[in-house]
């Protein structure tokens, strides 16, 4: 029997965005590429919905459904970043400009309609699992709260899963062969 404890997942992790067509990751020792980049600390680490969608397929001479066919499959990865800083409104906006001042840093957002996919991926804190959704969109409402202490801004961002170009797998997972 498996060691239930031990194959518990828990822990936030560390979350990184990427461009389209950096270097994957492909075991749990290599250091991820330096396309990575961390996105920082969350409100609270991230979750990843995975929705199928199933159609009944009916007859007049049936009570119940003679086959069910997925007729979709819908992955969402979201999280809230809990550091402001200009390159993660980049990543929330998908894309953008940043510009450096002396002193300052002006982030201006793409106009409507010119956005840029990104590629995301996650290390467990044990450095047991990696995660990497291969080409995403951020598509969820950015709902910017200032309020007094303890509460802080933070960036929401809820990223839409696509088939990435080369019609591979949307996403992919590394785990430690102790897990399987």
């Amino acid at each position: 029997m498996a060691d239930v404890l031990a194959a518990s997942r828990v822990g936030a992790g560390t979350l990184y965005v990427a461009a389209l067509g950096s270097t994957l990751p492909t075991d749990l020792a290599t250091a991820w590429d330096a396309a990575w980049v961390e996105v920082g600390y969350t409100e609270a680490g991230h979750e990843f919905e995975i929705t199928p969608t199933f159609e009944d397929i009916e007859v007049a001479e049936e009570l119940s459904p003679i086959a069910t066919y997925e007729t979709a499959r819908n992955y969402n990865v979201r999280f809230n970043m809990a550091e402001y800083t200009a390159a993660n409104l980049k990543t929330a906006f998908n894309g953008g400009t940043i510009t450096a001042g002396t002193g300052i840093v002006t982030f201006e957002p793409p106009d409507a309609g010119v956005f840029t996919e990104v590629m995301l991926g996650w290390e467990a804190t044990d450095a047991f699992q990696r995660r990497v959704w291969k080409r995403c969109i951020q598509t969820g409402t950015i709902t910017v709260t200032q309020n007094k202490a303890p509460n802080r801004a933070s960036i929401p961002v809820d990223f839409r899963v696509l088939i990435p170009t080369d019609n591979s797998a949307p996403w992919f997972e590394i785990i430690d062969d102790d897990y399987q």
